[in-house]
């Protein structure tokens, strides 16, 4: 590889890891496999993430970055809470679940690793911390732009509303289903405004 900044090389590196991660698996993701994949040395690599954790640390902050857009990108009315919930949901499911589940077993591999390997255990608490806060983030925006409080603690909404993401995402991950997926994400969206009392 040429010469590059190391912001530019980073991101090569994790889209690199991503590939190697959705391909193969998590479990045989190494760094050796990331720099092949990057078409760099693995001295470069080291210099750029020393160990395979921060690489890993630094993939899941990607993937979550992309859900975080996901779940702004719509045009619903921001006033309109229980249009913007359902249209938020709505972007995240078409843009990163419904055609990306390589990307959502890759993540849930991610997990399992983490929980099965010594010194990985709090990414998998890390990564959990992050989409609940994403999640909550997301309604106080929502919350905000509709002038509106919540009856129920964010807290509990967001930490809801990621259980009720997950078992769908594996429900469809082991039976896609797109129509009957939308409509139990439209019932989560629908619990998920019943909750914040609008």
């Amino acid at each position: 590889m040429a010469y590059v900044k190391t912001e530019v090389r980073s991101q090569q590196f994790v889209e690199a890891a991503r590939r190697v991660a959705e391909r193969d698996g998590v479990a045989k993701l190494t760094l050796r496999s990331v720099a092949s994949e990057a078409g760099a040395s693995l001295g470069i690599l080291h210099y750029t993430f020393p160990s395979k954790e921060e690489l890993l640390a630094s993939l899941l902050q990607d993937v979550i970055d992309e859900a975080t857009f996901a779940f702004r990108d719509n045009a619903a009315d921001p006033k309109d809470l229980a249009a913007t919930i359902r249209a938020g949901l709505g972007s995240f499911w078409n843009g990163v679940i419904q055609s990306r589940d390589q990307l959502q077993t890759m993540q849930y591999e991610l997990t399992t690793h983490a929980l099965r390997t010594e010194g990985l255990r709090p990414l998998a608490r890390e990564q959990y911390e992050q989409y609940s806060g994403l999640l909550r983030s997301w309604l106080v925006d929502v919350l905000a732009a509709s002038a509106r409080t919540s009856q129920t603690p964010v807290d509990v909404v967001s930490r809801v509303l990621l259980a009720a993401l997950d078992g769908l995402i594996i429900q469809y991950l082991c039976d896609p289903d797109p129509v009957r997926s939308v409509g139990d994400l439209n019932v989560i969206a629908d619990v998920t405004v019943h909750m914040l009392g609008a």
